[in-house]
């Protein structure tokens, strides 16, 4: 945009008056003045040559060692610095600044004794003058006027000085001043008071009227014998609604109140309603518990939704599951049923990540199942992406460990031995093993009237442990959802072993499911046990939970792009927003056959 003559003269001319000892022009300043772009002034005062570019600075060896002794053995301020030097402060103090923080920092005593040297000094004196006038009950105003200081000054210096009148002082100062301007102010302010307005005000209002000595005793009695109490708009059977929907048993401590009546002290203080927990234990929740934001499912004993979920399920056919600190005090337990000495924990991805939880995260759940194997517990550990990606097979697996009395018993006996393809028991093992499909080896199958009831898949492998000669893994074995199968494991081994003469078998149990009672009924020793392993999960999602395999060098090249990759696996992980879990490790079971 074209500019007039007269307006480049004008912006040069004031251009000049902003230069420094340097010849450096405040052109930021006339940009704001003239409404004319920092660079355009920048070039007309070049073209006059008006305008010297500003130059890096560096200082000589003398004057960084001068700066050095200036700054520690004297204890000069930066400005002092600049004076002694005969630098120009427009130019340097910023220069000095920077050089100073980072060759010769001051230690806190230093800085204070460099504050006390310009900024406290003359101050103490006025905080101790403000202090002496306030310890004579005189208000902050009235000290401001004698001091002839502003108010806020008076206000800094006492809270400098950590002064503070006395709660009953400070209250009598405000009321003599209020009775000085109006004598009836305060006869005024309590006719106007009604029950209601007065429980409305905050604490420290009542204890000022109760402090007056001629309202005291008036005041308290109107206080304690107010007829006013908070209702609610929520009824006692919209309550019980609610507490029948959460399964808990609502309880009236009294009497029983009718449906249509509201509730009324919505803090529950006189405990007008009393709550049974699905755990047996009964509490007092105020309402904004049980329909407010809190919204509990549970009086603590359940801390998920999810958790709540599993309890609630495991307890329509396990009557005696508790939520228990107990068993392995002080760590909890989920869920614990003593009749058929079994738990389950729900574990969150979130909360039971590394990230949050650091090195903590991996050998939490394996001590915990430590601690329960030593007190003859078994422990089931569920994750939470195996209940909301896998429900079906989860209850169906939860249901045989806990002992549902409605599976349906059969045994392996009446049920027919046969050798199969592949994939007719590819489908079958993937509806219900936890652990979905494993490809190859010699694939048996338990019919009973021609429907598959149990599968197994035993497989020979060449590398390894098991790479030795003649050696067998058992690698799945898994019953239908809602069976009972006694002896189908024992029937499937005696059959392969007639069969095909192993030297061997192994097989494998995850330690979060299962503790390989199977495999001792069966004839298996137990061999070893393996460390936990760990999974990774996109943080911030409920799974699913991928093994650390599927993340080696030659596979992070293909799924992340170059400039995503870091120098481990864990830190390229964590940079893509992922997070990772730790299990309990896996058990070792053989069968050595002679």
């Amino acid at each position: 945009m074209p500019y007039a003559l007269e307006i480049k003269e004008k912006v040069l001319e004031f251009f000049k008056k902003t230069k420094n000892s340097d010849g450096i022009g405040n052109a930021s300043l006339v940009s704001r003045e003239f409404g004319i772009p920092k660079q355009t002034i920048i070039a007309w005062a070049t073209e006059v040559g008006i305008y010297k570019k500003p130059v890096f600075l560096v200082f000589t060896k003398e004057q960084k060692n001068k700066i050095i002794e200036l700054r520690k053995v004297r204890l000069l301020s930066i400005e002092e610095i600049c004076e002694e030097l005969k630098l120009s402060k427009e130019t340097y103090l910023d220069k000095i600044g920077h050089f100073c923080k980072q060759f010769c920092p001051l230690t806190k005593e230093e800085i204070g004794v460099i504050k006390n040297k310009y900024s406290i000094g003359p101050a103490k004196e006025i905080d101790k003058q403000v202090v002496e006038l306030r310890k004579e009950n005189l208000t902050r105003k009235e000290i401001a006027d004698r001091l002839g200081l502003k108010l806020s000054r008076v206000k800094t210096a006492l809270s400098r000085e950590q002064f503070l009148l006395p709660l009953n002082t400070r209250q009598k100062l405000a009321y003599e001043s209020k009775l000085e301007k109006n004598p009836n102010a305060m006869e005024e302010m309590r006719n106007s008071r009604t029950e209601e307005s007065f429980l409305k005000q905050s604490k420290s209002i009542k204890q000022a009227y109760i402090d007056r000595p001629e309202w005291k005793k008036e005041i308290s009695l109107r206080f304690k014998s107010s007829p006013y109490i908070k209702k609610s708009s929520h009824t006692f059977g919209e309550l019980r609604e609610v507490c029948k929907q959460k399964k808990f048993v609502f309880l009236c401590s009294e009497k029983q109140e009718p449906d249509d009546k509201y509730l009324y002290n919505v803090n529950n203080k006189d405990n007008a309603w009393e709550i049974e927990c699905h755990c047996g234990r009964r509490w007092f929740p105020s309402l904004s518990e049980l329909l407010g934001r809190g919204n509990i499912s549970s009086c603590g004993c359940i801390k998920s939704l999810i958790e709540l979920e599993v309890f609630n399920f495991i307890k329509e056919f396990c009557p005696d599951i508790e939520h228990t600190r107990k068993i392995i005090s002080p760590l909890e337990l989920d869920g614990f049923s003593p009749s058929k000495n079994k738990a389950f924990e729900l574990n969150g991805l979130y909360y039971h990540g590394e990230c949050l939880n650091k090195e903590e995260a991996k050998f939490m759940h394996y001590e915990k199942y430590k601690l329960c194997q030593d007190k003859n517990i078994q422990l089931i550990q569920i994750f939470e992406d195996d209940w909301v990606l896998n429900k079906e097979k989860t209850k169906g697996y939860l249901r045989a460990v806990f002992g549902d009395s409605s599976l349906l018993k059969i045994n392996a006996r009446d049920c027919k031995l046969e050798e199969c393809k592949f994939r007719e028991i590819s489908g079958f093992i993937n509806e219900n093993h936890i652990q979905n499909v494993y490809r190859g080896g010699v694939c048996l199958a338990l019919k009973l009237n021609n429907l598959i009831v149990g599968a197994a898949i035993l497989s020979k492998q060449t590398t390894g442990y098991h790479r030795q000669e003649n050696v067998i893994e058992l690698a799945r074995y898994c019953v239908r959802i809602g069976y009972r199968l006694r002896g189908g494991l024992g029937k499937i081994v005696k059959y392969f072993i007639n069969t095909y003469r192993p030297k061997k078998i192994v097989s494998y149990s995850d330690n979060r499911w299962s503790s390989g009672g199977i495999y001792k009924a069966t004839g298996f020793i137990k061999a070893a046990e393996s460390a936990p392993s760990y999974w990774y999960f996109k943080y911030g999602t409920q799974g699913p939970r991928i093994h650390h395999s599927n993340f080696n060098k030659e596979s992070i090249k293909k799924i992340f792009s170059p400039e995503n990759i870091k120098e481990t696996e864990w830190e390229t992980m964590k940079f893509n927003n992922y997070d990772r879990v730790w299990d309990c490790g896996n058990t070792r079971w053989e069968l050595n056959i002679k």
